[in-house]
């Protein structure tokens, strides 16, 4: 397909509605989000993101010559991730959890938590330790900017992130109502030695 409504600024994009399903919220409120997160960053692509520019310890590099890991990184764009998670493709919306292995700097597993309130839990694992510092900021930044949405649930400086949303006031969803809350963690490691 060509160019969409999201791809282009000056025209806002709809929020997409999937029968039986709840809406993705429009894409707006979801990129001034990533954009409060990531700063800049949130709408770079090519060479000159922060995951891009993030580099790799002495001992990851050893890794990735011993060829053990692979350190190769790509981004999304939010318009590509928002098609991935619609009902063609991920259907996100139908489930609770979510689990992202690569996750980078954590955008993509952000901006599913954002945009699909029926996950309950967004995991997401990044190997490469600079790539999740850059994540770990973001989701610390979102917290202390957005105190009455996004609170700190857990912090081990260079290992783990762990935040949750508050739901809105008018929000009735059955996960609210259940009194469930919905969180999103960022960790770095090998996925296999966590």
């Amino acid at each position: 397909g060509g160019p969409t409504a999201a791809d282009n600024p000056k025209r806002p994009a709809p929020a997409h509605t999937v029968t039986g399903k709840m809406p993705f919220p429009s894409s707006a409120p979801v990129d001034a989000v990533l954009t409060t997160a990531y700063g800049d960053d949130a709408g770079l692509h090519g060479l000159s993101t922060a995951g891009h520019n993030a580099a790799l310890t002495p001992a990851e590099v050893l890794l990735e010559e011993a060829e053990r890991h692979d350190f190769q990184y790509g981004e999304v764009l939010p318009a590509g991730v928002r098609k991935a998670l619609g009902e063609a493709h991920l259907d996100a919306q139908s489930g609770r959890s979510l689990v992202e292995l690569g996750a980078g700097t954590g955008k993509v597993a952000l901006q599913a938590f954002l945009e699909c309130p029926s996950l309950l839990r967004v995991t997401a694992v990044e190997l490469a330790a600079a790539r999740y510092r850059v994540g770990e900021a973001a989701l610390l930044r979102l917290c202390e900017r957005i105190p009455e949405r996004f609170s700190l649930l857990a912090h081990a400086p260079g290992a783990c992130v762990r935040i949750s949303e508050r739901p809105p006031a008018a929000d009735t969803s059955a996960h609210q109502r259940e009194g469930s809350s919905r969180e999103l963690e960022l960790s770095v490691g090998d996925v296999f030695e966590l």
